[in-house]
């Protein structure tokens, strides 16, 4: 029995969502430490490492959403 030939960009390919979650931890993280340098320079009590979250979270599910439907053909 032969092995089927998938191609790689149709197969299941766990490094890709890996690779997303770690994008989503280090993203997340950055605008977070961002928020509080930026917090600290201006005087303010927390809003921009909200912001900063909040920016890398959805910037990551940006390109989740985007990497998803390029591999189901949409």
């Amino acid at each position: 029995m032969k092995p089927s030939k998938v191609p790689p960009e149709k197969g299941p390919n766990s490094l890709l969502y890996l690779g997303l979650g770690v994008q989503l931890a280090v993203s997340v993280g950055l605008g977070v430490f961002a928020g509080q340098w930026l917090d600290r320079r201006v005087g303010t009590d927390g809003i921009f490492v909200l912001l900063g979250g909040m920016l890398g979270f959805a910037g990551t599910m940006v390109t989740l959403v985007r990497t998803v439907g390029k591999r189901r053909g949409e």
